[in-house]
């Protein structure tokens, strides 16, 4: 059995991850590049192929003491 483990930057809130322009868009925010910079350094260098099923297991650190929601946190990573 293969796996595969990244430890990653925490992300930023969902509700931070986008903000709307003048002409009716969204852009993504420049916390959200910048985690998306910080994330990417933690992916492999190579490809790793997976067959079969696939268990993905998070564990979230917190960076401060305010309550989260975690389904938000996991929200993000399917974004990517």
């Amino acid at each position: 059995m293969k796996s595969f483990i990244a430890f990653m930057p925490f992300p930023p809130s969902v509700n931070s991850l986008f903000m709307n322009v003048a002409r009716g868009g969204r852009i993504k925010t420049a916390k959200y590049r910048t985690w998306e910079k910080e994330a990417d350094a933690f992916r492999p260098s190579g490809i790793i192929r997976l067959n079969g099923d696939v268990v993905a297991c998070y564990t979230f650190g917190r960076p401060d003491k305010r309550r989260r929601d975690v389904a938000n946190l996991e929200r993000l990573l399917a974004i990517r």
